[in-house]
Parts: C-alpha cells; structure tokens; sequence
C-alpha cells in the first residue's frame, strides 16, 4: 500500500513516458496512457557475450485515472528498443480490448478475459479468427473446441 500522494506522482510519471519520453509510440488517441518501456541487450549464452539483440518492452494502462486495461510486451530477440517495437504492439493491443470492452463483447479483471458475447467478438474480428480456429482444429483435433 502506498500514500495517495505517491500513486498521483507514479501516474504523473507513467504518462510522461508516453507523452514526453521513450513511450511516445504508446499514445492511443482520445485515450489517457500510463506506462514504462524497457530495453536489455541480449547475451550469447556459448560465449557469453552481448549480441546486438535486445529484449524489449513495454507495460502499460489505460485509462489513466482509472485503468481497465493493464498490457505487458515483451519482444525478445529483436534489434530495437522498447519504445519502438513493443509500445506500439502495446497500443494496438489495449486499444482493441478497450473497445471490445466498451461493446459489451468482453470483460477485463485482474488479468482476466471473459468472453461475454462470443457470436459479437467473432463477429467483430477479421476472418483470421476463422483461420486460426480452422488451423487449430486441424492440428489438434483432441482437444477441446476454442
């Protein structure tokens, strides 16, 4: 637990990194973003040396003042930063779930999804969930139906 006046400064902070900062990539428009990129060079496990790859990421949520969505990504492997490979996969990601939440089709809690409408949500998706349930049925046909 911390002081009021603490949260207020973290939330100042974690929107200064988007708004001003590495995490400028995580702006989502009309939408206050809160968030941390992250950036560590990656070593050869043989030599035992740091290779030009990094693991990349950014934690974010949004809305500012009272999140509903909270998103970590981390890219491994990669050639650039944080702020420039994961904030915008960030970005991409809560902006879907906000107005996926905001149509009623799911439910965001503490780390879950709940699928609230699944007739909507397939209906407001590309026909790559199509693809991908056709994909997975195939391949794992023993396993239960997604």
């Amino acid at each position: 637990v911390i002081r009021a006046s603490t949260a207020v400064d973290m939330r100042k902070m974690s929107e200064g990194v988007v708004l001003f900062g590495t995490g400028k990539k995580a702006r989502i428009l009309g939408r206050t973003v809160g968030g941390k990129t992250g950036t560590a060079q990656m070593i050869d496990t043989k030599t035992h040396h740091y290779v030009k790859l990094y693991s990349s990421s950014f934690m974010g949520y949004a809305p500012l003042s009272a999140p509903k969505v909270v998103v970590v990504v981390t890219l491994n492997g990669g050639k650039t930063f944080g702020g420039d490979s994961a904030a915008p996969v960030f970005a991409s990601v809560t902006e879907a779930a906000l107005k996926l939440q905001a149509a009623g089709l799911i439910r965001y809690s503490r780390g879950h999804i709940k699928v609230l409408d699944r007739p909507g949500l397939e209906a407001r998706t590309c026909e790559c969930y199509a693809v991908v349930k056709t994909e997975y049925d195939r391949l794992l046909p023993d396993k239960l139906a997604v």
